[in-house]
């Protein structure tokens, strides 16, 4: 099992230190680091002056980024996109789009887009401008680059065993659709620890005519976040999110608590603080179909919201200290 990644590192996909910026493929950025077919890439990677840390383009399928640590790209730490069969392990992205001020809908540190089966597992991600993980659609419209990509769905993903934590105004992991005919499917986040982002985690159609089904959020920690611990939203007109699965998770104080400290001082939630929410806002699209439950919330002023959504199920969730457990209106 080890031969694979020993033969990529003497072929020089060891060590990467940034020296120059170079086009990443046709994304309109530059990047560090550009991956080519199963190359092993570790090590640290300063992206000063560069878009991206690291580029993972359609060329680059099998790549596995160990071991790496991040930092100082304008825009996103590590790129994904058109590709599968990537990992990214055991890494620390750090201190990317600081500020928040890169111009995409989603500039996050680590982000798929228009990839299938690519393995997010066992990272650090903090202290970066714009959210920490996303898995997304690409096609005309590319939501994290300024040129179009082709047109293909985030599908299959896994996003594991992440600490992501202090990531300025994004969300600390998303799941967000595009494009019509692409969509985020099929996509799970498991087992990770979410904290003091301006939201936790959101599973979203958020273009007009998108699609997200049949993703699953299960045994996340979800505290201290802006907004609410976990979100499924339908955000724009004829939108259709379906089959969300959220299910497990300890979610509590968010609402904009103690964000720089993850301490609590309040002993009562604030009004406007929740722990899931589920809701197409203003009516836009279809949420249907989705599962909320064996969840534990406490310190939160509304447990799980939700509005404008069909046959939600919400069963077997603990509450503690939650002033409404279920309430209607998000």
């Amino acid at each position: 099992m080890l031969l694979a990644p020993l033969a990529a590192l003497f072929l020089g996909g060891g060590t990467a230190l940034a020296a120059t910026c170079n086009p990443a493929g046709t994304t309109g950025l530059t990047a560090a680091v550009i991956a080519s077919s199963a190359q092993y890439i570790t090590g640290t990677i300063d992206a000063t002056g560069c878009d991206i840390g690291i580029y993972v383009g359609p060329s680059g399928a099998g790549t596995i980024i160990s071991f790496a640590n991040v930092s100082n790209a304008n825009v996103h730490g590590i790129f994904i996109q058109d590709t599968s069969n990537v990992q990214v392990r055991f890494s620390t992205v750090s201190n990317n789009d600081v500020g928040g001020t890169a111009p995409y809908p989603e500039s996050k540190a680590i982000q798929a887009e228009g990839s299938r089966n690519v393995v997010i597992v066992s990272n650090i991600v903090t202290n970066n401008g714009d959210g920490g993980i996303a898995i997304t659609d690409d096609g005309p419209f590319n939501p994290g680059a300024p040129n179009s990509g082709s047109l293909r769905p985030g599908y299959g993903n896994v996003v594991a065993y992440n600490f992501v934590r202090y990531n300025g105004r994004g969300c600390g992991i998303v799941f967000s659709a595009y494009n019509p005919g692409g969509g985020v499917s099929g996509n799970l986040a498991d087992h990770n620890t979410v904290m003091n982002n301006s939201a936790g985690i959101v599973d979203a159609a958020d273009a007009p005519n998108t699609t997200a089904t049949n993703n699953s959020v299960t045994n996340n920690t979800s505290a201290y976040n802006g907004y609410a611990g976990i979100i499924v939203h339908s955000n724009a007109p004829s939108d259709f999110v379906s089959n969300t699965l959220v299910q497990n998770n300890l979610v509590h104080d968010n609402g904009g608590r103690m964000q720089n400290t993850g301490v609590q001082t309040q002993s009562a939630p604030p009004p406007g603080s929740f722990g899931i929410i589920v809701s197409a806002p203003g009516g836009y699209g279809t949420i249907l179909m989705t599962y909320v439950s064996v969840n534990q919330i406490s310190n939160e002023y509304t447990g799980i919201g939700h509005s404008d959504d069909v046959l939600t199920i919400i069963a077997g969730n603990g509450y503690s200290n939650v002033v409404i457990p279920v309430g209607f209106g998000v």
